[in-house]
This record gives C-alpha cells, sequence and structure tokens, in this order.
C-alpha cells in the first residue's frame, strides 16, 4: 500500500542522478551509517539493516517510530525496495543502520538528546564502523534558543564540540538547512557548522504541476562568516519511502528527504575510498556539485553528483600527473 500525496518515486531520484544499480550496490556492509532521528519501525524493506536501536528520549516513549519521519528517512538511504520490486529501494541498501531516537511522537526533541546521540556514536565508532551520521533535523537560531533558556547556549557550544569530535575521527555529520526558506539566513544551527556538511532541497528541471517545490522553502545561507551553506542540495519534493505501517510507502516533501540521499552518496564514497576522511568526503560532495545556476545562498555549490563523487580520487589524480611544461 502507498499512502502519498501525489508523489515520485526513488526511482525518479536514481535516474536525476544517475544512481545505477550497481552503483547503489557498491555501498559496504563495513560502512555504518547513524541516524538521529523519530526511531523506526521495523519495515520489511529495513530488517536487515538495522544493526542497533538506543532510544534517548526519557519517560514514555517506546522505541516504535509513531512519527514514521526516522524511518522514512531511513528508507531513503538503506530501504531494499523489496515490497515493491525494487521501485522504492534506497540509496546505499548494503550499510547497516543504527538509529538513535531523539524525537518523540509529535517531531518533538531536546538538545540534550542530539548530544547524548552523537556522543553514543563517538563511543561506539569502532565496534559500528560509523563513517557517516544523518541528522534530518532543523534546530532554532542562536536567538529563538537564547529567548527560551538562558543556560542553552551550553548546549549549542556542546553540540558544536561534539560535531568537532567526530569530524576530527574521520565520521562525517550531514544535517538539514531546514525548511524555513525562501528568506536569506535561515539555515539551520546545526547545519551552520563548518563540521557539518549541510543540505538544501531542490529538484533540479523536475517539477510537479500540482505541488510546492521544496526549494521555495529550503532553508538558505550565508552561514556564519558568509561561508557558503548551504554546502550541497539534493532532490526532496514527493520522495517515495518507507512507511510506519505494514510494508507500505508514502512520500514526504522537504530538506529532511534530500538530507539521506546525500548521506547515502557519503556512505558510497567511504565505501569505495575506505582511506578517505572526513575532511576529504567533504571536499569531494562540495567540489563536484552540479551548478544549477542560482544564487550560492540557494544551491550552495550545487546538485550532489554521485558519480563524481565516486571518481572524485582518480580524476583529482589525472589531473596532477599531467605533465608540466609542454
Amino acid at each position: 500500500m502507498i499512502r502519498s500525496e501525489r508523489g515520485g518515486s526513488l526511482d525518479r531520484v536514481r535516474r536525476q542522478l544517475g544512481i545505477t544499480k550497481e552503483i547503489s550496490y557498491s555501498s559496504s556492509k563495513e560502512v555504518g551509517i547513524g541516524i538521529l532521528d523519530s526511531g523506526i519501525y521495523y519495515h520489511p524493506d529495513l530488517k536487515e539493516n538495522i544493526a542497533e536501536l538506543q532510544n534517548f528520549i526519557p519517560q514514555k516513549e517506546t522505541n516504535y517510530d509513531r512519527m514514521g519521519h526516522g524511518t522514512h528517512v531511513a528508507g531513503i538511504i538503506a530501504g531494499n525496495g523489496q515490497s515493491f520490486g525494487g521501485k522504492y529501494r534506497g540509496i546505499a541498501p548494503k550499510c547497516p543502520l543504527y538509529i538513535g531516537k531523539i524525537l518523540d511522537r509529535k517531531g518533538q526533541g531536546r538538545l540534550e538528546d542530539l548530544i547524548a546521540g552523537l556522543e553514543w556514536f563517538y563511543e561506539n565508532k569502532e565496534r559500528f564502523f560509523i563513517r557517516v551520521i544523518n541528522i534530518s533535523i532543523g534546530i532554532f537560531d542562536e536567538k529563538e534558543l537564547r529567548s527560551q533558556n538562558r543556560n542553552v547556549m551550553e548546549k549549542v557550544l556542546s553540540l558544536e564540540k561534539i560535531c568537532r569530535k567526530l569530524y576530527e575521527a574521520d565520521i562525517l555529520v550531514v544535517a538539514a538547512a531546514g525548511n524555513g526558506g525562501p528568506e536569506w539566513n535561515t539555515i539551520s544551527l546545526l547545519a551552520d557548522s563548518e563540521f557539518v556538511l549541510a543540505v538544501g532541497c531542490h529538484d533540479g528541471t523536475f517539477r510537479f504541476p500540482d505541488r510546492r517545490m521544496c526549494c521555495d522553502y529550503s532553508g538558505r545561507g550565508p552561514g556564519k562568516g558568509s561561508r557558503v551553506k548551504p554546502d550541497i542540495v539534493a532532490p526532496g519534493t514527493g520522495i517515495v519511502s518507507c512507511s510506519n505501517y505494514g510494508s507500505g510507502y508514502v512520500a514526504k516533501s522537504g530538506t529532511s528527504m534530500a538530507t539521506p540521499i546525500v548521506t547515502a552518496a557519503a556512505a558510497l564514497a567511504f565505501s569505495t575510498h575506505p582511506d578517505w576522511d572526513a575532511k576529504t568526503c567533504m571536499k569531494a560532495i562540495i567540489d563536484t556539485g552540479r551548478d544549477l545556476g542560482e544564487d550560492t545562498r540557494k544551491q550552495g555549490h550545487g546538485m550532489i553528483n554521485i558519480k563524481g563523487v565516486l571518481s572524485y580520487a582518480e580524476r583529482k589524480l589525472r589531473f596532477s600527473s599531467q605533465p608540466v611544461g609542454h
């Protein structure tokens, strides 16, 4: 069963981005992917990939993903698509998933739970083989946070600190730019970090005739210090992925859906180039982005170019080996 707004499929995204079946199945079981979200439902397309689940929400929240957001994100990354003939197969279907539940049934969460989830990944990085972490969550800007709690800036500093620790441990954190556009300076607080790859939403030339496109509300830069943010964009309108009911699917839109596409691209890169560190992977994604002709505050460095990312080291080697002075 597909419960959806009239949506597109991951087939459409794979065609748009040139992701062949061979590319998807180059994903490695040795590349662990962390997801911090609303938990996960044991959808038939995901059962084989769910390696571990940790609940960071106190009180009465169960592990079950009552919101469905985390399950949808996980399906985009690594669903095998078998419940519908592979049409809704994820981008990196062989990678194991390590799930941290930090959002409740209403999609609400706390900074301290996000930090605890990131610390969990850091502490278990060798055991989980974690190389990339997906965070499809928007966080208020600093002014809004200060208005809520005068001590909250300590948590913001702790968040920046753990993101830096993960980056220096060669774990790439990929975060949604947020859905605060079309105004400028609306990048989510987490995505604005220099140690985090910020993902905006853009569907390129693809258009749904009867719906608003995600590029209209994707969070926009610039980032702090006028650096380019978002770093990269990916499709995110009407993405059909696993639902939290039976073996069904549902369409969702937003930077939350664009982010796991880039997370999966990073996982494919680490699968192909296991010697890469987080800095190299981030640079490869940024350097190979396809220019969409938009303002960099909207498109960042362009559309994710997965084939370009996978061949990045090879292209750099060819360039550096060209004879000089002839």
